[in-house]
């Protein structure tokens, strides 16, 4: 487990420092409210991505024999292809209903977002297919060079433009750049998915696991917007500037975080694929959160000790509050970063995903209900952030424990009736 988790942690710890040297110069080049534009498009291609994708990665990385990921693959690349059209044909329609809104500017960031999601989407099929057959290297390279690119591209179009389309730009640059990589060097074949397509064969495939396009794909939404859904109301309530300085609080504590939790949680899946005795759980999971449980508690002591300070030095003295908002905002990230690695994988296997989508719902329902009020009626924007990350670290503990005490319940039932 060790090898594979370096390797997918080191790429991003790379790709992390990467992405770290250039935003000293993102910051002084762009205001907060640029940033508060591009971490919008950025909250909103997350949250709508598992739609275009209907979450068959996840269905291609657990899938029990190679076959059966390419079956997902195939599957994975039709259904996204499908929903994109669809998209695109009503996309005149929603262009002119976000010309009469309060954010009437996204209305040209809209074609940008359907071509980034649809890139995004058959990307994440390609690392779930790489993750199931362990290439696990393979993965490492493509993380370091998209952020490689990526960075490279924002900081040139930045000099060029200082607007949040500029950031927007690159990211769409960039994940052509990647998905053009993964067809040309490791999928020669795969446009032929599209071309010999049989409705039937889809249809009969897509209800064999249909519960990835619709529970889980749900619960990854719900997952997203209770880490991100912030941004939004912020957005709305407490202006552009807040926005951006939330934005960047974000950027540093959430952007660089979640790709270990993801690279943990792959391999958590890879793993457990084709394993899952008890003791084999118990193995994978108390190295998983010991691994998970160092870098958290040191991440905590740093910001709430140096972070206005560190924020002010290196971004600039009109982000120093964004560094009060990050130690804040580590709080849940931490405790995702150690128990969602668990609570993930045990609600994938042990088909927890109609229980947990609810237990989201209600998490979500509260915190989102909870910190509008506090925008609506304009209390200290340090309240909203401190009840926000109130509200998800309690559901981040509850899924846990949820998931561990159905898990230790299910296995009791399969021994007894056996």
């Amino acid at each position: 487990m060790f090898k594979p988790l370096i390797q997918l942690v080191g790429a991003n710890l790379l790709a992390q420092a990467i992405s770290f040297s250039i935003m000293p110069i993102i910051t002084r080049l762009h205001t907060p409210d640029s940033l508060g534009k591009y971490q919008f498009f950025i909250t909103l291609a997350l949250v709508l991505t598992p739609f275009i994708s209907g979450s068959f990665a996840i269905a291609i990385e657990s899938s029990t024999s190679k076959h059966r990921a390419l079956v997902n693959l195939k599957l994975g690349m039709q259904f996204s292809f499908i929903v994109v059209i669809a998209l695109i044909i009503i996309s005149p329609i929603i262009m002119f209903l976000l010309s009469i809104s309060q954010i009437d500017w996204f209305t040209f960031y809209l074609p940008l977002l359907v071509i980034f999601m649809y890139l995004s989407a058959n990307f994440q099929f390609a690392m779930g297919f790489m993750t199931n057959s362990r290439s696990y290297s393979n993965q490492s390279t493509y993380t370091i060079t998209k952020s490689g690119v990526s960075n490279i591209l924002k900081l040139c179009f930045s000099l060029i433009s200082k607007t949040g389309f500029s950031l927007v730009f690159a990211l769409v640059i960039t994940e052509l750049f990647q998905v053009y990589r993964v067809v040309r060097v490791n999928y020669k074949g795969i446009k032929s998915f599209l071309i010999r397509f049989k409705w039937r064969v889809f249809k009969r495939n897509f209800f064999e696991i249909k519960i990835y396009p619709t529970y889980v794909t749900m619960a990854t939404v719900l997952s997203i917007l209770m880490n991100w859904f912030p941004i939004l109301i912020t957005g709305i309530f407490y202006g552009p500037k807040y926005a951006g300085l939330l934005g960047l609080a974000f950027m540093v504590v959430n952007t660089p975080v979640y790709p270990f939790i993801s690279a943990l949680q792959n391999v958590c899946f890879g793993e457990l694929s084709r394993s899952r005795t008890p003791n084999k759980l118990k193995s994978i999971y108390k190295k998983s959160m010991l691994i998970a449980l160092v870098p958290c508690i040191l991440g905590l002591y740093i910001l709430y000790k140096f972070g206005g300070e560190l924020f002010s030095v290196i971004f600039g003295n009109e982000w120093t509050s964004a560094g009060r908002y990050a130690f804040i905002c580590f709080i849940p990230i931490s405790l995702s970063f150690i128990l969602s690695p668990v609570y993930n994988t045990l609600n994938h296997f042990f088909s927890f995903q109609k229980l947990f989508f609810w237990i989201n719902c209600i998490i979500l329902f509260i915190g989102s209900f909870a910190t509008s009020y506090i925008g609506y009626n304009s209390y200290d924007f340090d309240l909203f952030i401190i009840v926000f990350a109130f509200t998800m670290s309690i559901g981040h503990l509850i899924l846990f424990s949820s998931s561990v005490i159905l898990t230790i319940f299910v296995k009791k039932q399969i021994n007894y009736n056996s």
